[in-house]
């Protein structure tokens, strides 16, 4: 072995964790001195200094005896993208983010010079998780946390989680979330609490979860006039568009569908818009997660790439009672991989319409 690799070696042994030579490869000079440094700095300082923690990363099962499915942290340290520490700087795994893999990694990738540690003597109740930036994940994984909190002991004032996007800060409410309550993880991006309280992560699979928020939601939405079918554009996406689109607005008003960009709506105007659709015609993507509050017997046709093996819109609406169908598509440009526009065939997509009408 080299000099340089035996280096390399003996700090990947004394700092927080190793990490892959594919990560390594990515860092710039700076994360690579920081990453460096962090061993040659006392481990009591470790982390005021670089946001990287005291030694190495031990994983711990945190005690949740006294509260059915959440952990209590005292001295609790939880980070903006998800992961959680405790006093003595252990991870939390028995409750942690399903989707939280690569925590040192990203410790990693992420850290900055003398990261500022907010401090607070309240008991905060954390729902910061990896995907809370994405809409699917955000209804389906980080709000149905909630379910856990309304059945905690512990008193808690105030909640940490993502407010980035629009559709976080409105649907909060929903759930009995006053904006006061909440800290934002985007801003506030290391918070010490007194205690910290962890509720137990959940996936969208847990069929509990569609029927929990349905409740919740669909009471508080009045009924309104909105169109009964509709199609969901997503021009305003990078991805995952329909190449033909002008083509199939026209098929789908000729049908009596309504163009729709969720984009333009507030949260809740796109519920109700949902709420009263016997037919979602839309491209694979995050808006057809709405399609969870659409009235039983609703029908959902889905236009997917026919190389995109991902199911997870089938399996929200099934044990509900809303029927759902995938109209296989062509990739427009192949180049972009499970990314790419698709191409939709409008005699097929004219016959499957008119089938479940």
């Amino acid at each position: 072995m080299n000099p340089i690799a035996s280096i390399h070696v003996f700090f990947q042994r004394r700092t927080f964790a190793p990490i892959s030579e594919e990560v390594w490869r990515r860092l710039s000079l700076r994360k690579k001195c920081v990453y460096y440094l962090s061993a040659l700095i006392p481990s009591k300082w470790r982390f005021q200094l670089f946001g990287i923690p005291s030694g190495r990363v031990e994983e711990s099962r945190l005690d949740s005896s006294r509260q059915e499915n959440a952990a209590v942290l005292p001295d609790g340290l939880a980070i903006y993208h998800a992961t959680c520490l405790d006093a003595q700087n252990r991870l939390a795994v028995n409750l942690r983010d399903c989707h939280d893999s690569g925590y040192a990694e990203r410790l990693i990738l992420k850290q900055r010079f003398f990261p500022k540690v907010s401090r607070t003597s309240e008991s905060i109740l954390n729902l910061a998780s990896y995907g809370d930036q994405n809409y699917f994940h955000w209804i389906l994984e980080t709000l149905p946390r909630l379910r856990y909190a309304e059945k905690l002991t512990e008193p808690w004032s105030s909640i940490y989680v993502c407010q980035c996007y629009p559709y976080q800060r409105q649907s909060l409410p929903f759930f009995g979330i006053a904006p006061g309550q909440v800290i934002d993880s985007s801003k506030t991006r290391f918070l010490r609490a007194r205690r910290l309280i962890l509720p137990r992560y959940c996936l969208y699979q847990e069929h509990w979860i569609y029927s929990w928020l349905r409740e919740k939601v669909l009471p508080q939405i009045p009924a309104s006039q909105t169109p009964r079918r509709i199609y969901i554009s997503r021009r305003r996406s990078p991805g995952r568009g329909i190449a033909n689109e002008a083509e199939v607005e026209v098929l789908l008003k000729e049908l009596g569908f309504a163009c729709v960009v969720l984009e333009d709506l507030a949260w809740p105007e796109q519920i109700a818009l949902f709420r009263s659709a016997e037919m979602v015609v839309a491209p694979h993507g995050a808006g057809l997660t709405n399609s969870l509050f659409c009235p039983k017997d609703a029908q959902i046709i889905e236009c997917r790439l026919n190389t995109l093996n991902l199911f997870c819109y089938e399996h929200i609406t099934t044990p509900v009672g809303i029927r759902h169908s995938t109209l296989p598509c062509e990739a427009a440009d192949s180049r972009k991989g499970s990314e790419a526009q698709i191409r939709v065939d409008l005699q097929q997509l004219r016959r499957l319409v008119r089938e479940r009408l």
